[in-house]
């Protein structure tokens, strides 16, 4: 009956409390085999993802049908009608209520189950009546959330329509160029043994159309990262992307507040008011030990070098003489945690290469713990004032290099934050991070690396140090921070050739290099750039952290899975002979596909 109804609309049951889909314009094949192996009671073998689940009626279960309770319905634990088969989908959830006969060998139809079947358990059931099919959507939340993303885009649209600004497609199959993740590349038919790639963003192009005289630039772009899954990455995602001519940072700032502001509208209803507040990467890294900080909650870190670096410790004496900083923060009345609880925040700073945390309490005004006998009493009076300690609290510090003593200390802050439950539900907390390191050192390959990308105008103050002193030389950078996640980021552009040579010269390109790779950016300066500057927007990541989603995927409507597979197509795939040899390439040995002649 779902089949055949497929053309119509969809509506819904709630009779029982959940969402029946009737009807589905695509109905996928799978199901269609579930469908209809429940009317004519095949037998196959269960597959992974088949479990059996137990869910309390909204109303009053069903009489239990005469005879229905049969030896083998009471050892399979099927009592009542709210015991049901449940197969788990992407997306979808299929319920199979009452019984169905012999859905333990339902595996024949692995195949039509591969890349969709979460779960590995199975469980045997038994022999019955006929199976009622239910397709669940599990309270509609992929749609309302397609549905907040449909408004925001439109918001978001309207908005900077009413700036002035030109909504412009930039090219699809663009030049390869280092950007930070691998690329997509997409090899060309037409031209042997050539390349295109997939943007990692419009950056180059929107910045030649404010050469080419655009005042003003935005687009929705999608935006594709060869890169390894994580809860906050996909293979493909959207920025709102945007560039202004003849702008300062105050002027960027002032359209992205707009941007957001319009954005918490359309999806919750939530009133975002700039100017947001702005700090400098520096004070973040101090005060927080990310560049990216959370300030729902407090727990800021402060340095202790001075105060512990001529202590009988010998962990601190040594950190501090080599020019490393011991660091600490205070967390309110958790004087009480047990070993194992202090070896957890132990073992997250190792992580970020921390070699460990030292940890004292403070009781009746004084500090306890192992260390505490090598630190004078005026360091340790020095210690509870400066991190505002009380009696009850845990004092926890860091003694390392700079970097790693406030980024493993900040990781801590992060988890010690959650797990106090500090951080109250619908508290949103927006910030400017801005003057990040133009540079940074990649050691394992020995040389200067651009900390965001090689387009970023350095501040005017620091020219005469750019060759002498990278490290030292800030960038006109700025990130926009949500609850301790990156939305968005951007900085004011090189606008002369001359400057962006010696920016490249740094990192390490050559003139040929430079050429190659950005030569048709480099004549375009020759012809006179504005002062331009722009920002890229996460439009997905940006939904996900108002709504409190924790995984991207639940705001995509056809995501990736870990694995970067597509589960409603099984791409990638392999591709016929004849279009590897269209494409005159072939695979490396070892791994070619059976159907590829050698």
């Amino acid at each position: 009956s779902i089949a055949k109804s497929a053309g119509r609309r969809t509506r819904r049951d709630t009779s029982h409390g959940e969402e029946t889909m009737k009807a589905r314009t695509l109905i996928p094949t799978f199901l269609l085999s579930v469908l209809a192996l429940a009317s004519c009671g095949a037998a196959a073998p269960a597959p992974s993802g088949v479990s059996r689940e137990s869910v309390a009626p909204s109303a009053p279960a069903a009489a239990p049908k005469a005879g229905a309770a049969s030896d083998a319905q009471s050892q399979a634990g099927l009592t009542d009608i709210t015991d049901r088969l449940v197969i788990r989908t992407a997306n979808l959830t299929l319920i199979v209520k009452d019984t169905l006969a012999s859905l333990d060998e339902i595996g024949r139809m692995t195949t039509e189950f591969k890349g969709f079947i979460q779960s590995s358990n199975t469980t045997k059931f038994a022999q019955g009546s006929q199976a009622t099919i239910v397709i669940k959507v599990p309270s509609d939340k992929l749609d309302a959330t397609l549905e907040r993303a449909r408004k925001m885009a439109i918001e978001v649209r309207n908005y900077l329509s009413a700036q002035n600004f030109i909504e412009v497609e930039t090219p699809v199959l663009i030049k390869s160029t280092p950007e930070g993740a691998r690329d997509f590349v997409v090899p060309s038919r037409l031209n042997t043994g050539m390349f295109y790639a997939l943007p990692q963003s419009p950056q180059l192009y929107k910045q030649l159309l404010m050469i080419a005289g655009f005042d003003r630039y935005f687009q929705l772009a999608p935006c594709f990262r060869d890169e390894d899954q994580r809860a906050d990455r996909q293979l493909v995602h959207t920025q709102i992307d945007l560039e202004m001519s003849f702008c300062d940072e105050e002027d960027v700032f002032a359209i992205v507040e707009g941007i957001i502001s319009a954005a918490f509208k359309a999806v919750n209803g939530v009133e975002v008011k700039g100017p947001f507040p702005r700090i400098s990467y520096d004070e973040a890294m101090e005060r927080f030990g990310s560049d990216k900080p959370d300030l729902r909650f407090g727990m800021e870190m402060r340095d202790l070098t001075d105060l512990v670096g001529e202590s009988d410790f010998s962990i601190f004496r040594e950190v501090c003489a080599s020019g490393g900083r011991v660091r600490g923060l205070t967390a309110a009345g958790c004087a009480h945690f047990s070993r194992k609880e202090t070896d957890e925040l132990a073992d997250i700073a190792k992580i970020y290469k921390a070699k460990g945390i030292i940890t004292l309490k403070v009781e009746e005004g004084q500090v306890k713990g192992s260390v505490a006998k090598y630190l004078s009493e005026d360091a340790q009076r020095g210690i509870v004032k400066r991190l505002q300690a009380a009696d009850g609290d845990l004092i926890i510090m860091v003694a390392d290099d700079p970097e790693v003593s406030a980024i493993s200390l900040g990781q801590v802050r992060r988890f010690l934050g959650r797990k106090l439950g500090l951080i109250r539900e619908g508290d949103y907390k927006l910030l400017w991070v801005t003057e990040f390191p133009l540079f940074e050192w990649n050691p394992d390959e020995n040389r200067w690396e651009a900390k965001h990308h090689i387009f970023t105008q350095p501040r005017e103050q620091d020219l005469p140090i750019l060759e002498s002193d990278p490290a030292g030389v800030k960038g006109r950078l700025y990130d926009l921070v949500l609850n301790g996640v990156e939305m968005g980021s951007g900085s004011i552009r090189i606008n002369k050739p001359d400057l962006q040579k010696r920016v490249m010269k740094i990192i390490g390109t050559t003139a040929e290099d430079a050429e190659r790779k950005f030569g048709f950016l480099l004549r375009a300066y020759e012809y006179g750039g504005p002062v331009h500057g722009g920002l890229a927007i996460g439009f997905d990541r940006l939904i996900a952290v108002i709504l409190g989603l924790e995984n991207l995927r639940d705001v995509i409507a056809f995501p990736q899975n870990a694995a970067g597979v597509s589960l409603v197509d099984d791409c990638p795939n392999e591709i016929d002979a004849k279009q590897w040899q269209e494409l005159h390439i072939r695979p490396a040995e070892g791994v070619a596909p059976r159907n590829v002649s050698k």
